[in-house]
């Protein structure tokens, strides 16, 4: 039987899990008939806007976007949809540009004539972050809650000395960055994999020793030379072990060990 891990995540079964989803839950409905949509996320790429966005779309109620440009991850792709669809009124988009901090925010808060929610979790706006990654968050929709969440993204996103408004001349100057750190990207990647493939490959074989010692230590625990001194001679032996290990100071060698 599959437990609720496996099927609680915002967009249905995959990695990502949320505790305290209501059952059942969509979030294509929630966010059709929201009054409000605010959503405040570090990365933003087009892999996970591109599951909100036919539903943002049919929205009538307002919509507010914040992202933020940290280690170039943020798509210009979704920047530039952002913008343009900033030109309504009931949307407004604006960039994280505070240089002595690092934005990384997930939060997603919804509001409709049958609730208001917010979900706070790991997963960024990208396919990854929704599906395919280890992700855990969390849904209230406990009014306190909502209210502590809501005060703290009205009060980052009214403010001018954090967060600007998107312009389509800023994701043009943005674009040129997010190209050149594409390309170094792919070298970290790479880089990445190796390190993970060479440590996969020494647990593996660490694994291995592991278990030749074990079979090891089996065979001796019931080898005549183990049950003669274990049995009738226990005093000799724990002698030996104590003379091998320099006992009481322990300032044994790598030949003490060996005995």
């Amino acid at each position: 039987m599959k437990s609720e891990f496996e099927v609680k995540g915002l967009l249905g079964p995959g990695s990502s899990f949320v505790v305290g989803l209501p059952n059942p839950f969509h979030l294509k409905q929630e966010l059709q008939s929201a009054k409000s949509i605010k959503l405040a996320t570090a990365f933003a790429h087009w892999s996970g806007w591109r599951h909100l966005l036919p539903h943002v779309k049919k929205t009538a109620g307002t919509v507010k976007l914040l992202t933020g440009l940290s280690f170039c991850q943020t798509e210009p792709k979704v920047l530039y949809d952002w913008c343009e669809r900033s030109q309504e009124d009931r949307v407004e988009a604006r960039l994280f540009t505070q240089k002595q901090t690092t934005f990384h925010p997930k939060v997603l808060l919804v509001k409709n004539s049958r609730r208001a929610f917010v979900v706070v979790g790991s997963g960024n706006l990208s396919n990854g972050g929704f599906l395919q990654n280890i992700e855990c968050g969390l849904y209230s929709d406990d009014k306190n809650v909502f209210a502590s969440v809501d005060a703290w993204f009205e009060r980052l996103f009214s403010d001018d000395s954090l967060t600007k408004q998107l312009r389509e001349p800023d994701i043009r100057h943005y674009k040129k960055r997010f190209d050149a750190a594409k390309s170094a990207n792919r070298v970290v990647k790479e880089l990445q994999n190796e390190a993970e493939d060479e440590i996969g490959e020494q647990h593996r074989a660490g694994l291995g020793n592991w278990k030749r010692a074990v079979l090891l230590a089996r065979k001796f625990f019931i080898s005549r030379r183990f049950l003669e001194h274990y049995q009738p001679k226990r005093a000799r032996t724990a002698k030996q072990i104590k003379s091998a290990l320099r006992y009481p100071g322990f300032d044994f060698d790598q030949d003490g060990l060996e005995d």
